[in-house]
């Protein structure tokens, strides 16, 4: 259950109200005194309501004595004793005002052009104005205690006791001094600009805090810093934070714009906003059209470099046809915060930190994540098995076809092959034919000079040395890389094993395996006569390849030639492509189509 405030007003030593009061024993929020003790049976004797007459004395007297020292004036305890003015600083606040972190946390705001404090000082509430380049603070609107608040005491001292929380014999009604607090707050508040910084009134002055909590929550203020001194030292202090609060700044957008004599797309910035105090907020639009599926449009700081990842201060995709017109609304509400506006926009657009460093692909070309694949084609062809390096080539072939069709653009599929043939009996050299890394044409024409060559060895192929011609290719450090081992027979071991020659040229097919590029994918298509597990050669060459083909892919071969091309399909769809996203166009490509509208 809870007893409404007014059950009691006020706390008998503070005489601060305590809100709403639960049931159970209550101590005060502000004070600490038991509001409400357990329940005893019957009224209380006159012992206990002499005790309890003793403590709710002596906890005045404690309080006000508090107030007394801090206001150095005489309390309904010592009438009449002290004069010495009150110590309006802290000193040890006042030398620790961490100007360089204020400026920081002003970066955003107006505050190299203008600056307003909001001072609460003992003997007053001032709002100054901080004028760049003058000798001195502004007052903007100023009032003493006793016009913010009639109930305060006529006298001086006895006005610092009740400031600084005393009670007395007539305390402020605190609720009538938040009434004030906040009247007064009313009545500066259009004066007031932002920034506004909040200068705190000195530790321990408890109405003065609760003005700095009315002001907190009617102003909103930029910052706040603690008591700092007189006008001038404020002055100095509003000085030192300017000097670390940058000039106003501009906003560009980033668009790509075509260059028809390279006939190629590149990062073009365009004003958007120009650097000027922001007294109220301000909108642009911006034309853009389509690239591709969709559009990322970044603001960026005027000035900062392309490529830096702090000068992003907001980004946008749009999801737009290739050649499709769209106007963008652009607002900016203050400092540093800029909106863009378009119903085609979409959700999570990736940060400009993220997009900074790929400035070349943003502007031109597709993007789409490069593809580098590489084919190792075993030529050895055993003389039980006539005709299966012909359907193994043309397997080949058709999965050149296949990448060709799913990856047509210019340059973002590199074909690489390797073809080769048994070690020879009389020195053990390995006859390699190679196509590097490039346009599949170059692959496909490799492919069709490939032939058939005698297999010496039923157990095993360098495919070793294939690996190794493959992992000296160049392959793009940014590309998806794919390596299509089309084979019958596993690589030779590192070593010696019964029935299983060692490569002649000591090659371990780990060793050949590790020169691959990292993150590479191995896709193993088995075709060609299987080994006879019955006889003791046919279990070694079973065995070894039970052994060695998943140290070399994470898949296990496949046996038939369609299910290679489903692995390359699988292989083309299983990662999402995230390099997609384009630079929104200043206007439509010339060989695009414009559905949005026309171009300007």
């Amino acid at each position: 259950m809870v007893v409404p405030a007014g059950a009691r007003r006020v706390c008998p030593v503070c005489a601060e109200p305590p809100g709403d009061v639960a049931a159970g024993p209550f101590p005060c929020p502000s004070c600490g005194w038991l509001l409400r003790s357990r329940l005893r049976l019957g009224p209380p004797g006159p012992a206990a309501a002499a005790a309890f007459g003793e403590r709710l004395s002596s906890a005045q007297r404690a309080y006000d004595l508090r107030a007394a020292a801090m206001a150095g004036v005489s309390t309904r305890l010592a009438r009449g004793q002290g004069d010495e003015p009150p110590q309006a600083l802290d000193a040890a606040a006042r030398d620790t005002v961490a100007v360089d972190d204020l400026g920081r946390r002003l970066r955003d705001t107006e505050a190299h052009s203008r600056l307003m404090l909001l001072d609460i000082r003992l003997d007053g509430l001032t709002l100054w104005s901080a004028p760049p380049g003058a000798a001195r603070l502004d007052p903007v609107w100023s009032a003493g205690w006793r016009e913010v608040c009639p109930e305060l005491p006529g006298h001086h001292e006895k006005r610092l006791f009740q400031l600084a929380g005393g009670v007395g014999d007539t305390p402020v009604r605190r609720a009538e001094w938040r009434r004030s607090c906040g009247a007064a707050l009313d009545a500066l508040a259009p004066r007031a600009e932002d920034p506004l910084i909040l200068v705190l009134p000195p530790a321990g002055w408890r109405l003065l805090q609760t003005m700095a909590a009315v002001a907190r929550d009617r102003l909103h203020p930029a910052a706040e810093v603690p008591a700092v001194g007189d006008a001038e030292a404020l002055h100095r202090f509003a000085v030192a934070v300017r000097a670390r609060i940058p000039r106003p700044e501009g906003y560009d957008v980033l668009l790509g714009r075509y260059d028809p004599a390279a006939r190629t797309v590149r990062p073009h910035r365009q004003r958007l906003f120009a650097p000027e105090v922001v007294a109220a907020p301000r909108e642009a639009e911006v034309t853009v059209y389509g690239a591709g599926d969709a559009v990322v449009l970044p603001v960026l700081r005027s000035g900062a470099a392309l490529d830096d990842p702090a000068a992003g201060v907001t980004t946008v995709v749009l999801k737009l046809a290739p050649g499709e017109r769209a106007v963008v609304t652009a607002r900016q509400a203050g400092p540093g915060h800029v909106e863009l506006t378009h119903p085609a926009t979409v959700d999570d657009p990736p940060a400009w930190a993220d997009l900074a460093g790929d400035l070349d692909a943003l502007g031109d070309g597709d993007r789409r994540t490069p593809l580098d694949v590489a084919l190792t084609v075993e030529l050895g062809e055993p003389a039980t098995a006539r005709g299966v390096v012909a359907a193994r080539l043309d397997h080949a072939r058709r999965l050149v076809e296949q990448l060709t069709a799913a990856v047509p653009e210019p340059g973002r599929l590199r074909l690489g092959v390797v073809g080769y043939t048994d070690h020879q009996p009389a020195n053990g050299s390995v006859q390699t034919t190679s196509a590097p890394l490039g346009a599949p044409a170059a692959a496909a024409g490799t492919l069709a000079g490939l032939r058939a060559a005698t297999a010496h060895n039923d157990l095993c192929a360098p495919l070793e040395d294939a690996l190794s011609v493959a992992g000296a290719m160049t392959w793009r450090p940014t590309s998806r890389k794919l390596l299509i081992v089309l084979a019958g027979r596993p690589p030779h071991p590192g070593t010696q094993r019964h029935y299983l020659p060692r490569c002649p040229a000591h090659l371990d097919p780990a060793d050949a395996a590790a020169t691959l590029p990292a993150g590479i994918s191995v896709l193993t298509v088995l075709t060609g006569p299987a080994l006879d597990p019955v006889t003791p050669p046919g279990r070694a060459g079973r065995d070894w390849a039970d052994e060695v083909w998943p140290r070399l892919s994470a898949r296990m071969p496949i046996m038939s030639e369609q299910g290679g091309h489903d692995l390359v399909d699988e292989f083309l769809t299983a990662a999402p492509d995230r390099r997609r996203l384009r630079l929104a166009l200043t206007e439509a490509l010339p060989s695009q189509p414009h559905p949005g509208g026309s171009p300007p």
